[in-house]
Order: C-alpha cells, then structure tokens, then sequence
C-alpha cells in the first residue's frame, strides 16, 4: 500500500483579485454619537438598512452597490423622504 502524502511543502494563496468599487449613500455625518442614533433610527423606520461608522465623526451609510446608477436611485430615493445624502464610492 501507498502512504498518503504528507503536507509540509511550500503552499501558495491563489491571487484574489480586486472587487471593483463599491457605493453607499451617505446619510449624514455627526460628531455626537446620540445624534447619529437618532439619525439612524429614523432611516430605519423607513426600513433601510443603515450602517453606523465609528467616529467621531460617526457616519451613516446606507447600502453598498457594484454599479453607480443603483447607487444614484437610492439616493434620489432617500432625497426624495427629505434626507440630505452624499453618493461616494467606498
């Protein structure tokens, strides 16, 4: 019989390559965490998903697309129920 091989030679980490660039609309920058709280559950009463980013200042993402046109409807979305947003690429 064959004994199965033994590992222990030099292994290599198949290159990964690069996502492309990401969006989120962002819903407002604040430098007191209590309002950035507020800010969020307000988006979530409207029921999107919000991601709160640690700060100061703390601020607040809403969603994460591939493409810049998905990422433009949700803001004029969120314009559109009186938030002010910023469209940036993460």
């Amino acid at each position: 019989p064959v004994a199965p091989a033994r590992g222990g030679g030099p292994t290599t980490t198949p290159e990964i390559p690069a996502l492309p660039s990401r969006f989120h609309v962002q819903v407002g920058s604040f430098d007191d965490l209590g309002s950035a709280e507020t800010r969020v559950a307000e988006l979530r009463a409207h029921g999107y998903a919000v991601t709160l980013v640690e700060g100061p200042p703390y601020r607040i993402w809403v969603g994460g697309y591939l493409d810049r046109s998905t990422a433009e409807r949700l803001a004029a979305n969120l314009t559109a129920a009186g938030f002010d947003v910023t469209l940036s690429p993460r």
